[in-house]
């Protein structure tokens, strides 16, 4: 059965209708995309501040480890009842140090854990000096002997340091390996913006050629130095930094 049909009146209500219906349709669209663009704008925000605090939380951690030293290789049960005076002795007559007041152990201790068989390799000690003079001598004497060798241990000394921090630190084993090989004076900083330290002196004649020369042999550009091509604040020519 066909429906009768409709009047003019009929249909001009018939499309104020859907009308009115499209209108209240993209009313609601646009409050959606305002509401999704707000998330998406306070995502990335939100984003931006976690990354900061995330920076901020890994500076404080590895600030806090800057006087802590690991070492490895030592035997269970060879440090006795005293940890401590088993280090000193280590620090003596592994890696022929003079000891004084200036290496004064804050504490020491392996890691927690059980104790391991005898096939198996010891625990680490975590050693904390209570200047970091101490620590940056005792890294220093270590990487110049190769470790100490102390009471038919082989031992080994290394920084302790975030895992982030120790992974982004891998990605220059190549290029730091290259400067030892060319004797070029070199030192990592954290943050080579913020880094302030004073040099002294001029690099030598030898130091520029070998930078020229690893440069031209691995396709590397001093960017910072094109974009500061008068500027001696901090360039790869100057001596040592300290963050």
């Amino acid at each position: 059965m066909e429906s009768p049909p409709r009047t003019g009146k009929e249909l001009k209500n018939a499309v104020n209708a859907m009308q009115a219906r499209l209108t209240e349709a993209e009313g609601r669209i646009s409050d959606l995309e305002d509401s999704t663009q707000q998330l998406v704008n306070g995502r990335e925000l939100h984003s931006k501040r976690i990354d900061a605090l995330w920076s901020r939380e890994e500076d404080l951690e590895n600030r806090s480890r800057r006087n802590n030293v690991r070492l490895l290789g030592l035997k269970e049960g060879i440090e006795g009842d005293n940890l401590n005076v088993c280090i000193e002795k280590i620090l003596s007559e592994g890696l022929h140090m003079h000891i004084d007041n200036e290496f004064e152990i804050e504490r020491a201790h392996r890691s927690p854990g059980f104790r391991p068989d005898e096939n198996q390799p010891p625990r680490l000690i975590m050693i904390r000096f209570l200047r970091s003079t101490a620590r940056d001598k005792v890294l220093k004497a270590a990487r110049e002997n190769g470790g100490a060798v102390w009471n038919r241990c082989n031992i080994s000394l290394f920084p302790d340091m975030s895992k982030e921090l120790a992974e982004r630190r891998k990605t220059f084993t190549t290029a730091k390996q290259l400067l030892r090989d060319k004797n070029v004076r070199f030192q990592l900083v954290l943050d080579g913006i913020l880094d302030k330290s004073k040099y002294s002196g001029i690099a030598t004649p030898k130091d520029r050629a070998a930078i020229h020369m690893l440069m031209e042999d691995n396709g590397l550009i001093d960017v910072w130095r094109l974009v500061n091509p008068r500027n001696r604040e901090y360039t790869f020519y100057s001596h040592c930094h300290k963050s």
